[in-house]
């Protein structure tokens, strides 16, 4: 008999933990999906839903009109719009200035010399929006 030949393959051990792997990935899978509030087998239209458990469309809509969302503080968001914004504006500029400082120290003149301008520019913009 050849078992103690076919045993010594390599590819079949290759097969073998393949197979193994697979299933128990599929059980893995299997056991810790989140299923409806179903018996086993039974399709989910004839799922016993629990409203407490699964709320309607109609709940879930409602709710959400409930709660209130963007908008209901309309000047501590504008507020809070315009600090970001400037401070983005001022981070920015100092990025332009650090960039052009080390453009100077590596001697690239031309290099430099545009960074300020644009630093300059975004200075202007910053000052006209204020």
């Amino acid at each position: 008999m050849k078992s103690p030949e076919l045993l010594q393959n390599p590819l079949l051990w290759i097969v073998a933990l393949f197979v193994v792997t697979t299933l128990g990935m599929a059980s893995v899978t299997l056991l810790t999906t989140p299923r409806a509030v179903t018996p086993w087998g039974a399709p989910p239209e004839q799922a016993a839903v629990d409203p407490e458990v699964v709320p309607s469309l109609e709940d879930t809509v409602a709710s959400l009109d409930d709660e209130p969302l963007y908008g209901a503080f309309p000047e501590e968001e504008l507020e809070m719009a315009e600090r970001n914004r400037r401070a983005v504006f001022e981070r920015n500029l100092s990025t332009l200035q650090e960039a052009a400082a080390e453009a100077e120290r590596q001697g690239q003149a031309e290099r430099a010399a545009l960074l300020r301008r644009r630093a300059d520019a975004l200075q202007r913009r910053a000052a006209e929006e204020r």
